[in-house]
């Protein structure tokens, strides 16, 4: 129930859900970062895990901001297996590391949903982001410089 049979890889038209708090720094750069390349955003009012598993399935969300505890209520939680979540395509996690057991963990479950980890740094008034971003929809690589 998570992928559905030759359905797009790429979608032409992004749809992320932002569960997030915009004053946050993570919430606040991507909320940016989906403005300026034209994504489709879904906004939660109040955070509700089981209203939002409804709105990937209901609005075909393809691409999620996340920290690292919803990725373990994605990997642990039965209720997922209530909702056709197979539009997810990414997830951007950050706000704190995520371990290698419950990306693992993820990664079993939901094979075709990509992690990847954001790494924001504010350095003397300079934004930079760590994360290469392509018009695919697609995170890039780390940059090898960064340890």
């Amino acid at each position: 129930k998570h992928k559905a049979d030759g359905e797009d890889e790429n979608p032409l038209f992004p749809v992320s859900l932002f569960s997030l708090p915009l004053f946050h720094v993570f919430g606040f750069f991507m909320l940016i970062r989906a403005a300026a390349l034209g994504e489709t955003l879904v906004l939660l009012g109040k955070f509700d895990f089981e209203n939002m598993l409804e709105a990937i399935e209901k609005y075909k969300v393809t691409y999620m901001p996340v920290a690292p505890p919803l990725v373990v209520a994605f990997a642990k939680s039965d209720i997922v297996n209530k909702y056709d979540l197979s539009s997810l395509r990414l997830l951007g996690c950050g706000g704190a590391p995520l371990g290698k057991e419950v990306s693992e963990s993820f990664t079993a479950r939901f094979p075709n949903v990509e992690i990847s980890q954001a790494r924001l740094f504010i350095l003397f008034f300079e934004l930079n982001f760590f994360l290469e971003y392509d018009c695919t929809g697609q995170f890039g690589p780390v940059r090898p410089t960064d340890q």
